[in-house]
């Protein structure tokens, strides 16, 4: 990923003050979604523009991640901020490839939209995912490593040795957040639908889950296109 290390242009700088910002926050452990995220986010919006992807897709897949990570965290007793925080910088990654590789966006947003298939086009057309171009920014920007590295793990976080309990969270979350806006099931398919490697893994009871399994409605505006 090459690209990444260019010098960054002035649209995006701002942002990427910001993700400093979210960084700093994080490491010194400050309640950063209400006193610097959420403050924070009328610049998520012209980054989007900027890479030329279109707001309202990658902000709800963003903003739908981050929610279903910080529900999963609470249900599971873990950080719920660092949570979400990683399921929000998740989709940044997708971004970066959009900005930086948009030949390539037309194969990578093929039709049909199955969870987690994205990933895969991602990792056949160019050899890395959108979670680990944003781990690689997250490095950068020093974000604590707990973070990075379940940003690394996302993609795959059963095959990653020591297992990482968050990579885990924000994969389950960014294909709840998948199933919720590209192929809406009742809760009891779309449980049914997640890996059960994964399931086993953050030891989460599937009926239960069905059972309580927020709609993507609670976390993003579905009629906003």
């Amino acid at each position: 990923m090459p690209w990444l290390y260019k010098p960054c242009s002035k649209k995006d700088a701002r942002f990427q003050a910001r993700c400093r910002v979210f960084a700093r926050a994080a490491r010194h452990g400050k309640p950063f979604l209400t006193e610097v995220v959420h403050p924070g986010m009328k610049c998520f919006p012209q980054w989007c523009v900027c890479c030329g992807n279109g707001l309202g897709q990658t902000r709800r897949r963003g903003m739908a991640t981050a929610g279903y990570a910080q529900w999963l965290a609470r249900t599971l007793g873990s950080d719920v901020q660092q949570s979400w925080l990683a399921g929000f910088l998740v989709r940044i990654g997708e971004l970066i490839i959009a900005q930086k590789a948009p030949e390539q966006m037309a194969a990578i947003e093929q039709l049909p939209h199955q969870a987690g298939g994205r990933w895969e086009r991602e990792k056949r057309l160019l050899g890395f995912s959108e979670a680990q171009v944003t781990a690689a920014l997250a490095r950068r920007w020093r974000f604590p490593d707990s973070i990075v590295r379940a940003l690394e793990t996302a993609e795959d976080p059963v095959a990653a040795v020591p297992f990482c309990r968050l990579g885990g969270i924000v994969h389950v979350a960014m294909l709840l957040a998948e199933i919720g806006l590209e192929e809406p099931k009742s809760p009891a398919d779309t449980i049914a639908s997640l890996p059960e490697e994964i399931k086993r893994a953050l030891q989460l009871d599937s009926a239960w889950l069905a059972e309580h399994l927020p709609p993507v409605a609670d976390f993003v505006d579905v009629s906003v296109r």
